[in-house]
């Protein structure tokens, strides 16, 4: 049963990943911007 602890374990570091990189969207995207986002929308 490693596979599943492993697919476990990457599944809490992609969490952790889309965490923080939502908080640094944020983090860059609320001092005086409204309207944009701190990447270009193609």
């Amino acid at each position: 049963m490693r596979l599943l602890q492993v697919l476990q374990g990457g599944e809490n570091a992609i969490l952790l990943l889309a965490g923080s990189f939502i908080v640094l969207i944020g983090i860059a995207g609320a001092p005086g911007i409204s309207g944009r986002t701190p990447f270009p929308s193609s």
